[in-house]
Formats: structure tokens, C-alpha cells, sequence
């Protein structure tokens, strides 16, 4: 960073992201959109895509989180950051925190 280093150039904070994450979130909300029409013209990585998840979740909007989750996993690659047993655990919370998912499957180990 230091060699980059300029008056124009800062990298995000994160609550930035989180914040960014949430405007997502809204938009998908407010427009009924998927993360995929959300994304259309600036695909999101897995590692992006698991965050505005992570924000969704963490904000009690699980049917939005669960979007999110299953676009990110559809996303991962072998760069990826996230891992698949992460997302899958996220996924079936998320399924069952929206009424999706019952009980003795939310129960089971991934």
C-alpha cells in the first residue's frame, strides 16, 4: 500500500463495505431484485457476494442473506476466500431463519 500510496487512493474501510453491502440489500428489497440483476453489468466475486450476505444476515434479512449465499457458491472458485462448507452452513441458516428449513434439518451437521 505504501508504494501506492496517493491523495486519490484509500481503501475501504469496513464499515464502507458493510455500507455498500446494505445499499445492495436495499435495492434488492425495494425493486424485488436477485443478486444476479443486482449484478448484471458488475458481477460480484464470491468473496464479495458472501459479504453483502454476511451483512443481510447479520441485519435479520434472511431470504435477502440466502440470495446472496446461493449467488456467492454459484461464484467460488479455487481463488476464493470463502469456503463452500462456510457458505452451506450460511445457506441453511439463512433457509431456516425465513421458514424455509425445518427444524431437524437445520440441526443436522453439513
Amino acid at each position: 500500500c505504501n508504494t501506492y500510496e496517493d491523495d486519490f487512493l484509500e481503501i475501504p474501510e469496513l464499515e464502507d463495505l458493510d455500507g455498500a453491502a446494505s445499499g445492495l440489500i436495499r435495492l434488492q428489497e425495494i425493486y424485488k431484485l436477485y443478486p444476479q440483476n443486482i449484478t448484471n453489468k458488475t458481477s460480484l466475486n464470491a468473496d464479495e457476494a458472501y459479504h453483502v450476505g454476511w451483512v443481510a444476515h447479520e441485519e435479520r434479512k434472511f431470504q435477502h442473506a440466502f440470495l446472496w449465499f446461493l449467488y456467492s457458491l454459484n461464484k467460488l472458485s479455487k481463488n476464493s476466500v470463502t469456503t463452500e462448507k462456510e457458505l452451506l452452513y450460511y445457506l441453511k441458516s439463512s433457509a431456516y431463519w425465513f421458514g424455509s428449513l425445518p427444524q431437524i434439518y437445520f440441526d443436522q451437521n453439513l
